[in-house]
């Protein structure tokens, strides 16, 4: 007995689609794997790690060099104003964002963890409001904390629980490496960081991504200055992955000041 057409294209249809569902619960399968496991995690290139206490050095130069962290706990409410370039769009994915340039206004007390009032221009699109992140995390939530981490790490490295020393870089620039948890081990769960200091001075990072791509590493480097007062951040951060030769995410703070309740230009 012959096939007719219609039988023959229904059997390559429901054949085709069980090559898609395998491959769909392969996919599923892997990512599951990805973050939730060690199997295909990144780790920095840090060689042999120092002590706590052979730490300290890139501490203090951090707070010399830019401040203290006690200074930047007290400063009260702060807005910060920045202009942000995704050229990856992994990243505007991970964030929920439409276009490759946006701008960013934000408002946060350094001294409260995840809590701000922002505005995102995304093309066509402006959002405002308030958000908290001390839950879970939508894309904007990653955003957010993602860009406060990033311009306040020169105070806040010491906060980091595990860090240990490490030797000087080939241009004599001094290390450190960084992670959550309560051991240097490899996690799913945090990052690693390596800290770069040159006089003091914050710039370089090399991290995991574990919130994005956890089986990636990134170089992040830390450009120019703008001064709050007795404080300094870093004016450009840009987020590279190096084996790959792209740019994944760049930063430029426009502009950092204290909040005044009737300050215009910036009421979510």
């Amino acid at each position: 007995m012959v096939s007719s057409p219609q039988s023959r294209a229904s059997r390559w249809l429901r054949r085709l689609g069980a090559v898609v569902a395998s491959f769909l619960l392969l996919l599923g399968a892997l990512v599951l794997i990805a973050f939730h496991t060690n199997l295909f995690l990144s780790s920095v290139d840090a060689g042999s790690l120092g002590t706590e206490a052979q730490s300290e050095p890139l501490l203090r130069g951090l707070a010399s060099a830019h401040g203290t962290p006690e200074r930047w706990a007290n400063q009260g409410a702060l807005v910060m104003r920045l202009r942000c370039s995704f050229p990856f769009f992994g990243a505007r994915w991970a964030f929920g964002l439409d276009e490759t340039d946006v701008e960013l206004t934000l408002r946060f007390r350094p001294d409260v963890p995840g809590r701000y009032h922002y505005r995102l221009v995304d093309g066509t699109r402006v959002r405002r409001g308030r958000a908290d992140t001390r839950g879970a995390r939508d894309g904007l939530g990653l955003l957010l904390d993602s860009v406060r981490h990033l311009f306040e790490l020169p105070f806040t490295a010491g906060s980091i629980p595990v860090r240990r020393g490490l030797p000087a870089g080939p241009g004599g620039e001094q290390r450190a490496f960084f992670t959550w948890g309560n051991s240097t081990k490899l996690s799913p769960s945090h990052d690693q960081l390596v800290l770069w200091t040159r006089a003091g001075h914050l710039v370089r990072m090399d991290t995991t991504g574990r919130d994005i791509a956890p089986f990636t590493l990134a170089r992040v480097s830390f450009e120019g200055a703008v001064q709050l007062g007795k404080l300094r951040l870093p004016r450009r951060v840009t987020v590279r992955n190096e084996k790959l030769g792209f740019v994944i995410q760049r930063w430029e703070l426009l502009s950092i000041e204290r909040h005044a309740s009737r300050q215009s230009g910036f009421a979510p």
